[in-house]
């Protein structure tokens, strides 16, 4: 009976462990489907952000949709940043630049950026470890207009 109670007990650990494993592998599908919607919709642009002088080889794709409203980043190609540095995207509207987040440098998946309406362009500045209220333009990485 006791062989059987410790067999029993490891077959509902290893239940609890498939059922967390399979809530977290639902969760990343829906986040997977919601990413898709926005990428296949034909309203959705596809905002190039090119290197600039401190960054000539960089590359950042932002999926830009006024109608969901939503951004989604995409890192091709970007410097690592630098400890205790932070990427951080902004929004041009009318020669203001609008925070629209801080994001993973290291990261080639899609993240989830703010949507800034009427935003003229998109630019990525390194900035210090959790964002900075203004932009600084001297470490401006890359841009493109929207």
């Amino acid at each position: 009976q006791q062989n059987l109670q410790a067999h029993n007990k490891s077959l509902q650990n290893a239940y609890n462990q498939l059922e967390a494993d399979c809530a977290k592998k639902e969760a990343s599908n829906q986040l997977i489907a919601t990413q898709f919607d926005i990428l296949k919709n034909p309203k959705t642009k596809h905002v190039h952000l090119l290197g600039t002088g401190n960054a000539p080889e960089a590359l950042v794709v932002v999926y830009w949709n006024e109608n969901e409203p939503s951004g989604l980043l995409q890192i091709e190609n970007l410097p690592k940043c630098p400890n205790g540095k932070t990427y951080q995207i902004w929004a041009d509207v009318e020669g203001e630049m609008v925070n629209a987040g801080i994001f993973n440098g290291g990261s080639s998946d899609l993240q989830k950026i703010k949507y800034i309406a009427e935003a003229e362009s998109l630019n990525i500045t390194i900035e210090p470890a959790g964002g900075s209220e203004h932009p600084n333009v001297a470490l401006l990485q890359a841009n493109g207009k929207v």
